[in-house]
This record gives structure tokens, C-alpha cells and sequence, in this order.
């Protein structure tokens, strides 16, 4: 366990790179850029608000319950992880919140320009982490952002309330653990977005996207038996 980060602000995801042991990182009080909370590392915002989840030890096991007022999972935040499942808390369907395009999962760059970034779940080489649970807030899928999640019978489940800006670039790239992908309402997709999912025999688009292309690479080297392209598709890539 790591007792205290005092100061510092632009802390990167390597910080506890292969840090496995690692099951708790602890803040001291008086430090006005970072908080922890039940051993994971929070970034506060310029609004006061604890909201970027910068870090989640590697050791740390068991089922997670990520708070709705969350606003941005960094890259790197759960890589070689070691937990069972990943849940976002949602809103109340009454809530304003509710829906709403809130939620960043890593850093999306888009047109890509081909510096990658770390897996914000990928790389979960523990073999543990079966099962994410996204919530109706979410907004964007950074690139890589579910690289190698390879755990067979990975269950990856968005609410489709959700109406999401983009899936980025390779976001699914090797996640050979999922067979199934029930996507909401979406407008943009980013090359190679689902390439070498092994396993993937079957993708459902929502008939509320907006998708106006399937990107070059996009389903390449994927196990698909059927699929439905969208209504809205006015352009297909090379190698889909």
C-alpha cells in the first residue's frame, strides 16, 4: 500500500505501472488536486468536484461500484486490473442527468492520430474482470479503450438510453473475450473500432444512430455471422 501522494498534479498513468501488489493509494488531507476514495486515486476538477477516477490499484479484487458523478475514467485507469466487474452508478430515470451525454472513457482523438494511449480496461491480464456495466450518462470510448480484454464470456453492457458521440479508433481492438455487442444510439464510429475480436459473432446497431460511415478496418478479422447496417450509412471503408 502506498500511505500518501501530498502534492503533484499532472500525474500520468505510469506512475503504478505494473504495481500488481498494489491494493490501495491513500491522499493526505490538505491536498488540493487529489482525494481517495475507498484506495482509488480522484483527480478534483476546475469545478471543485472529485470527478476525473485517475487510478484504481491492480490489487485491488471484488466488485466496483464507480460513482455517477465520475466524468472522465483516465487511460490507464483500470489496466491490468484485478477486479470482477466494473459497474457505473446511474441516475434516477427523473434525474436531468439521466441520458445525458456526460461520461469520457479515456482520451478520444479523433481523426486519430495514431499515438497511442493506454487501455482504460484493457490489458486486464489477471483474467478476472468478466463483466462492465455502463450507464446511460455516457458521452464518448476513447481509442483502445477495451484493448486485449480477453477474458472469454466478457460481458461488455451499455444502457441504451445513452446516445454516444463516438467509439473511437481500435476502442474494441483484440478484445477477443466478447461475443455479442448490443450498441445504443451512436453517431460516429473510429477506424478498426472492432478489429480481432475473435469472438465477436454478432453486433447490433441501434436504429436511433446516426452513423454515416463503417470505417476502414472497422469489423476486420472478426468471428461475425450476420449484421445490419444502418439506415443512415451513406459510405463504407476498405477492409470493413
Amino acid at each position: 500500500e502506498v500511505p500518501y501522494l501530498y502534492d503533484g498534479h499532472a500525474m500520468g498513468c505510469e506512475v503504478f505501472h505494473d504495481c500488481t501488489k498494489l491494493k490501495a493509494v491513500n491522499v493526505q488531507e490538505g491536498n488540493e488536486w487529489f482525494v481517495s476514495k475507498d484506495g482509488i486515486l480522484y483527480e478534483i476538477s476546475e469545478s471543485g468536484i472529485a470527478d476525473i477516477l485517475l487510478y484504481c490499484p491492480s490489487g485491488k479484487t471484488g466488485d466496483l461500484l464507480i460513482p455517477k458523478e465520475v466524468r472522465v475514467v483516465e487511460n490507464g485507469a483500470f489496466a491490468t486490473t484485478s477486479l470482477s466487474s466494473i459497474t457505473f452508478e446511474e441516475y434516477p430515470k427523473d434525474d436531468p442527468n439521466y441520458g445525458q451525454p456526460l461520461l469520457e472513457l479515456g482520451i478520444v482523438v479523433y481523426p486519430p492520430d495514431y499515438i497511442v494511449p493506454y487501455a482504460v480496461f484493457g490489458l486486464a491480464s489477471t483474467g478476472k474482470l468478466t463483466r462492465i456495466s455502463l450507464p446511460s450518462h455516457l458521452k464518448s470510448v476513447s481509442q483502445l479503450c477495451f484493448y486485449q480484454l480477453s477474458v472469454p464470456g466478457t460481458t461488455i453492457t451499455f444502457n441504451m438510453d445513452s446516445h454516444l458521440e463516438i467509439i473511437d479508433a481500435n476502442a474494441f481492438h483484440f478484445c477477443s473475450g466478447i461475443k455479442k455487442l448490443e450498441l445504443p444510439p451512436v453517431n460516429t464510429l473510429g477506424e478498426s473500432a472492432f478489429s480481432n475480436c475473435s469472438a465477436l459473432t454478432e453486433v447490433t446497431f441501434d436504429s436511433r444512430s446516426n452513423i454515416k460511415a463503417l470505417p476502414t478496418g472497422l469489423f476486420m478479422n472478426c468471428g461475425l455471422v450476420s449484421i445490419k447496417i444502418p439506415a443512415t450509412v451513406r459510405e463504407i471503408g476498405d477492409s470493413v
